[in-house]
């Protein structure tokens, strides 16, 4: 009865180390899991990062384009300072509207040969 005692001591004890072998087995596979899932969805945000600069670079390259199309002989990086500088002398060269001219007085005496000659 004895060896009976010990054999199912035996086996409650191999039971329980295969029980925590397994628990120690499953949270190394939730800590994998969620490393997994971490790392795709930083992957997934570099990604979509990139995505947003190459947009954003497919914009500049339009815009600039569309600049070079108006401009093309001005250097790109001076673009910005060139238009800038047109503002300000279109503005100092802007001539004032000039004065209408005088109309003549009706007081003077017409010229001679005039229509008002009786």
């Amino acid at each position: 009865e004895e060896l009976e005692l010990q054999r199912k001591q035996a086996i409650k004890d191999a039971i329980a180390e295969e029980e925590r072998r397994l628990q120690e087995e499953l949270e190394l596979q939730k800590k994998l899991d969620a490393e997994a899932a971490a790392a795709a969805e930083a992957e997934a945000e570099a990604a979509a990062k990139a995505a947003q600069q190459s947009s954003e670079e497919k914009v500049d390259n339009a815009a600039q384009e569309l600049l070079n199309s108006f401009a093309p002989d001005v250097p790109s990086e001076n673009l910005e300072e060139e238009a800038e500088t047109q503002q300000q002398s279109a503005v100092s060269e802007t001539p004032l509207p000039a004065k209408p001219p005088k109309a003549p007085s009706r007081t003077t005496s017409p010229p001679s040969g005039s229509e008002n000659t009786p």
